[in-house]
């Protein structure tokens, strides 16, 4: 995916799934058509069988340990814009790990969605 296509995600089950996956590098495990459930499993055997991100300050705290691990630093700012006279809140979150000038910068509505954006961005990822 392109910087711009990470950015115009919205939150959603799409943008779960990716930062399940790129992020923090877990298996989705289906149980459909067993008697057991479907959930995320990552490689120490830790397991979720919810994992919303970019709409939950839990899963999105996971994300944040996950990229502090692979030696990133995070900043997160919110900021009012206006916008037809009403003020706005956007937040925007950055994970520099040293290698990029820029970091990994992502801005959105929701702390969640710009913590899952930015770590989507990081450069360390392939997506």
């Amino acid at each position: 995916m392109t910087r711009d296509e990470i950015q115009a995600l919205g939150p959603s089950p799409e943008m779960n799934a990716l930062v399940a996956e790129k992020v923090m590098e877990w298996e989705w495990v289906d149980g459909r058509g067993t008697a057991g459930p479907s959930y995320w499993e990552g490689a120490s055997g830790l397991f979720s069988v919810e994992f919303e991100p970019s709409t939950s300050w839990g899963a999105a705290g996971q994300v944040v340990e996950k990229m502090q691990a692979k030696g990133c630093v995070m900043i997160l700012k919110y900021h009012f814009v206006d916008r037809k006279d009403v003020a706005t809140v956007i937040w925007d979150c950055l994970f520099d790990d040293g290698a990029d000038l820029h970091g990994h910068y992502a801005q959105a509505s929701t702390a969640f969605e710009a913590i899952s954006k930015a770590a989507l961005l990081s450069g360390s990822l392939s997506i």
